[in-house]
């Protein structure tokens, strides 16, 4: 199991997800979470299996993490616009890590 440092986190500026699995329109989100900080806090504080309840979804940016590290999501969001973006997102990464466990 990968060693978590809980003390300092350095994270780059850029993701190659952002591409993958946002459109263009969701990445513009007012309040988006770093995908690296996102993807820490699932690490250090859930386990494959788990169920994370994302009570502000937003653009789904926990719900995807989750989903590519394993957790089961549940995602509440109040905003149409971002249920909309959110539930694009969600078909992208599918599709996305669909194509890729296809290559083997």
């Amino acid at each position: 199991m990968e060693e978590i440092d809980k003390d300092i986190w350095d994270f780059p500026n850029s993701s190659n997800r952002v591409e993958i699995c946002y459109t263009s329109e969701s990445i513009r989100h007012p309040a988006k979470m770093h995908l690296q900080l996102c993807r820490q806090i699932i690490k250090l504080y859930s386990k494959k299996g788990d169920t994370i309840l994302d009570c502000m979804a937003g653009i789904f940016t926990v719900g995807i993490e989750g989903m590519i590290l394993g957790r089961n999501v549940i995602g509440i969001e109040y905003e149409q616009k971002f249920v909309d973006m959110a539930e694009k997102n969600i078909e992208r990464t599918k599709k996305a890590f669909s194509f890729m466990h296809s290559l083997g």
